[in-house]
């Protein structure tokens, strides 16, 4: 076995070559690294895919419907079809955002250029076209070819050497002369002045600041009630107000009562249906809040239409703008408000009731909404009750006591709907019951 053994040995160390010294290796070598490179370049390219996939997943938000616990409620397949379009952009800061509607790619843009409370990369005059409802790119470019035209006009009649209130006058009194024609107070649409002359006073304010700020004019825009001014700002440190709907204004420099008068009288219009019970005053807001009053101009105006989904979103973009205007917020309830009532009147009622919950989220304790809360699920469960469907009534008069569980009046619609209940059961015991036989005595004659 030694012998055997050493012999194999010797065998093998006769018969060992190193494999660096056989011709394979090298072509093994070679083949082994353009494997490794595939696999390498395969790996990194579906590296990039995924990547680019979960990228877009991750820009791509999609802008929620209302809330998903009331989307139940829905009748004959109607739909609030509120943010139905995903668009990209960053995840929902403002309570708000998801109230908005539809929002075109330029006008979703500028909304988000506006987050810092300023705009950057777009104009006042720019975004106060995209806020009327401007979102097409070869219209926009008209627009701003028309309005430098009216710059290099102006140019031709401003000295160099004129005073900030020279100027102002100079640029007011050229707007009256040469564009303004009439005052609509429902005209909330910059272009408009361009197209036929008709102008409202934010958007007089907004044409008028816009020009001024080209001729070195500090001037921004000042909030009233219902109302919207002027105010340019001088060299010597004061500043100067400018009743941009007044053709005269600068006429009158020397009668403030007259001024004032003027001013009231817009007041009058423009807040007809507001009650102004606190002093007013002349609130100076920013560019932002300013195109905000435009989207609240034509949620008034879509409201009063009984445009009750346009109005919603046009408030909620004046809030998601100015998350501070009162006057917004307000009209924004309102519309959800007289939007449920109207729903109700149609007898749909848990498309109504739906829409009441939306606003009832957004603020607890607005008075109306407790209101009509009550006031919708009454007529709710009065028209189960009619029908005859108790048992229904019972279940919602229930949910409307889980809801709100101090209001008594849902618990005497509970009691009501009982009732029908057991007078229904007592028919049906009634009905089940095997009918008597009824006996009677026959009198017979007597022989």
């Amino acid at each position: 076995m030694q012998y055997n053994f050493q012999t194999n040995v010797e065998t093998i160390k006769r018969s060992y070559r190193p494999l660096t010294q056989t011709p394979s290796f090298y072509w093994s070598v070679v083949a082994a690294m353009f494997a490794v490179i595939f696999c390498c370049t395969t790996s990194y390219s579906q590296a990039q895919e995924r990547y680019a996939r979960s990228s877009v997943r991750r820009q791509t938000v999609m802008r929620p419907t209302f809330d998903s616990n009331y989307d139940n409620y829905s009748n004959a397949g109607r739909s609030l079809n509120i943010n139905s379009r995903s668009v990209e952009q960053p995840a929902v800061v403002s309570p708000f955002e998801r109230f908005q509607g539809e929002v075109s790619p330029i006008e979703a843009d500028m909304i988000q250029d506006a987050k810092n409370s300023q705009f950057e990369r777009y104009t006042l005059f720019e975004a106060a076209l995209i806020a009327a409802g401007n979102t097409d790119a070869v219209k926009l470019e008209d627009y701003k070819r028309q309005f430098n035209i009216r710059v290099y006009q102006l140019a031709q009649i401003i000295p160099q050497n004129a005073s900030e209130l020279q100027k102002s006058r100079i640029i007011l009194e050229y707007l009256h002369r040469e564009m303004f024609r009439e005052y609509l107070l429902e005209s909330s649409n910059v272009g408009a002045i361009f197209d036929s002359g008709i102008y409202n006073c934010v958007t007089g304010v907004t044409l008028f600041n816009s020009l001024a700020r080209h001729f070195g004019v500090k001037a921004v825009a000042l909030e009233l009630p219902g109302h919207a001014m002027s105010r340019v700002y001088l060299s010597d440190g004061t500043s100067y107000d400018v009743e941009t709907t007044c053709s005269i204004w600068f006429q009158l420099q020397d009668y403030p009562g007259k001024q004032e008068q003027v001013i009231a009288r817009m007041l009058e219009a423009g807040a007809a249906s507001q009650v102004v019970d606190a002093p007013i005053t002349r609130r100076p807001i920013n560019d932002v809040e300013l195109v905000a009053k435009l989207y609240y101009n034509r949620g008034v105006e879509l409201l009063n239409k009984e445009n009750y989904a346009g109005a919603m979103h046009c408030n909620a973009k004046a809030l998601v703008l100015d998350s501070k205007s009162a006057t917004a917020k307000g009209n924004f309830l309102a519309t959800l408000n007289n939007w449920a009532i109207s729903e109700s009147k149609d007898a749909r009622y848990d498309y109504a009731m739906n829409i009441l919950r939306q606003g009832m989220k957004i603020d607890p304790n607005y008075p109306i909404f407790k209101n009509n809360h009550v006031h919708i699920y009454h007529q709710w469960i009065e028209q189960l009750c009619k029908e005859s469907r108790y048992e229904e009534a019972v279940t919602l008069s229930r949910q409307a006591i889980a809801e709100a569980p101090n209001e008594e009046h849902f618990r005497k619609l509970e009691a009501y709907a009982l009732m029908g209940v057991q007078r229904t059961a007592a028919a049906r015991t009634n009905a089940a019951q095997p009918s008597q036989p009824v006996t009677t005595t026959v009198a017979y004659p007597h022989p």
